[in-house]
């Protein structure tokens, strides 16, 4: 019979990671005798057991999470939990889980006399600081979804998002107006209109909306051409807080930093997934 010698530097390769490799080739060559006109993408590599492991063993992660529910909703149900813990620090600035939720209310309840509806896409122009906390709770209250605006971004790509949106109402603050590119729909800004703010109830607004809604609209990083916005419903983002909270054990005792641009889509997990395990 034919003898195939393999010769490898086993100060790079481990016995095992070669026997893997003389596997797969046998494999390959079985499938090239059983089948000599298929396709070479069609040509098996794994063995059986591979196959099983890939396919079943690994592939076996279903787990129960609240796929019925809101990001708002599960916060709100954090809150009832913890209320007077602290939810967010900023600087010399903090809120507790009551405090954060009260101000959302007010700006949810604020936003719907403004004309704001399920489905509607509000951008957030905002540097880090609590208010920018408050108003992506408020936001999604409200039955809307937000789009960050990273404050550092080039007034161009700024513009292009706002553009691509067609949002009719934007929110930001008093330091970032003169940052922001011509815009002609309405503005909330926080810090002037914060008397109008407080003048809402505080109570949680009522929430019609189902997982399936956006919760929020990140925009690629166009390097391959306009940047593109993806969206992404309620359900996908519980579903991946759930995840995070039980894969690192995230629970009331611990301190995440909000270290991602806010433009970016992993700023959510940061902002958000604290948020729902106190």
């Amino acid at each position: 019979g034919t003898h195939l010698t393999l010769v490898y530097d086993s100060e790079l390769f481990q016995a095992a990671t070669i026997e893997g490799m003389l596997g797969h080739f046998q494999t390959l060559l079985k499938g090239i005798v059983a089948n000599p006109e298929q396709r070479i993408s069609e040509l098996p590599l794994l063995t059986e057991s591979e196959k099983h492991q890939l396919l079943v063993e690994w592939n076996d992660t279903k787990r129960d999470y609240p796929s019925d529910q809101c990001i708002h909703q599960l916060f709100e149900e954090q809150v009832g939990r913890t209320p007077e813990a602290v939810a967010v620090v900023f600087e010399e600035q903090q809120l507790t889980y009551r405090e954060l939720n009260r101000r959302a209310n007010q700006f949810a309840h604020h936003l719907r006399k403004r004309g704001v509806a399920t489905g509607d896409l509000i951008p957030i122009f905002m540097e880090r600081c609590c208010d920018m906390v408050i108003a992506v709770l408020g936001v999604l209250k409200a039955g809307a979804a937000y789009v960050p605006l990273d404050f550092d971004y080039p007034r161009m790509r700024l513009a292009y998002m706002l553009g691509d949106t067609r949002a009719t109402l934007l929110v930001t603050n008093a330091r970032c107006l003169n940052r922001l590119p011509k815009y002609t729909g309405e503005i909330i800004c926080f810090d002037r209109d914060r008397h109008l703010l407080e003048k809402e109830t505080l109570g949680n607004p009522t929430s019609s909306i189902g997982a399936a809604e956006l919760s929020y609209v990140y925009y690629t990083s166009g390097s391959t051409g306009n940047p593109k916005g993806v969206l992404s419903s309620h359900r996908g983002v519980v579903r991946y807080c759930d995840f995070l909270a039980n894969t690192y054990n995230l629970n009331c005792a611990d301190i995440v930093l909000q270290l991602a641009s806010f433009s970016f889509d992993a700023s959510f997990r940061d902002l958000i997934a604290p948020l729902t395990v106190g």
